[in-house]
């Protein structure tokens, strides 16, 4: 089966079945379509992406998300502060160049 078939068969063009294949972290669902296209079924080969028991799962936390949820709101409201900031000196910015064309 070419690439535009299977493309066609799951609802992608075949530019986007390339995208697709060169992300490492395809959906599982696009995986099981690829699969029923082409008639394969993938849990043999990647038996991990199906385990469908959380309790199966054996994953460490990752460090960069082990923040304490007060540690996140904390920088949430300073990354708050940082945006409206940002937006008050574009908006300062925008009134000097009209007052500049007048």
């Amino acid at each position: 089966m070419s690439l535009t078939d299977v493309a066609k068969e799951i609802g992608y063009s075949r530019t986007h079945m390339y995208v697709l294949l060169d992300n490492p972290d395809m959906p599982v669902d696009i995986i099981v379509d690829i699969g029923k296209a082409i008639k394969h079924d993938f849990r043999k080969d990647l038996p991990e992406l199906f385990i469908t028991d959380p309790s199966q799962m054996v994953q460490e936390p990752s460090p960069e998300y082990s923040s304490s949820l007060s540690t996140c709101l904390k920088e949430k409201k300073e990354l708050e502060r940082k945006y409206y900031a940002l937006l008050e000196e574009n908006s300062n910015i925008k009134t000097e160049l009209l007052n500049l064309k007048k």
